[in-house]
């Protein structure tokens, strides 16, 4: 056009009518469907998406960070394995007995302290555990309460026995006892993505000796 000596706002709209041409009338609405529909299916997965093109950028995304509990996760726990099974009672009431949250009776609340500790006294509640009986009946004499360095707590009460929880490899320099096969039931449960939660009890307030 330049070199017929056409004119400039000629050659503009030769552009813009070459630019509209090029591009399919439906192309634009087929691409909104196409997003309408990816919302449609975050949806169904509780994903709530505010603009609609953020499916599209969403779909570039290699890396996402985001909070996890109450998120990703519903920042609840529960109790899915005791081992070894055979022993889950007493394993449970060792682990009550070195509790610190309150579990009221059921109907009454979902309780209130740590959510490891409440799932460990709901579990043990289906074994016929109650926290409040433990308390009563052998009431605490000391604690030595859960820190990072320790990776334990214990709570000695008046029966004398001491009752310590925490990291397996924690708990293990300090016992005398161990079942057989604790080491492979670690990975077992590791391998299966499960938090493990160690329990033990000796006699007397130090942390030797433990079983």
């Amino acid at each position: 056009g330049v070199m017929r000596g056409e004119s400039g706002v000629a050659l503009l709209l030769a552009a813009v009518a070459l630019a509209v041409a090029a591009v399919p009338e439906g192309l634009p609405t087929v691409v909104t469907l196409a997003l309408a529909v990816g919302v449609q299916r975050m949806v169904k997965g509780h994903v709530l998406v505010r603009r609609m093109q953020a499916v599209e950028t969403l779909g570039s995304a290699t890396v996402i960070c985001t909070d996890k509990t109450g998120t990703l996760t519903l920042g609840i726990m529960e109790v899915r394995e005791v081992w070894p099974p055979e022993s889950a009672p007493r394993v449970l009431e060792v682990a009550a007995a070195c509790c610190d949250a309150e579990l009221p009776a059921e109907g009454q609340g979902a309780g209130a302290g740590d959510p490891t500790e409440l799932a460990l006294l709901v579990a043990a509640r289906a074994k016929g555990v109650e926290r409040a009986d433990l308390e009563r009946e052998r009431p605490r004499v000391s604690e030595q309460p859960f820190d990072s360095d320790r990776r334990r707590m214990s709570i000695l009460r008046s029966d004398g026995v001491l009752y310590v929880k925490g990291a397996l490899e924690a708990l293990l320099p300090l016992c005398k006892q161990v079942p057989p096969g604790v080491t492979e039931a670690l990975a077992s449960l590791a391998g299966r993505a499960l938090r493990v939660l160690a329990v033990a009890e000796g006699r007397g307030p130090e942390e030797r000796d433990l079983t």
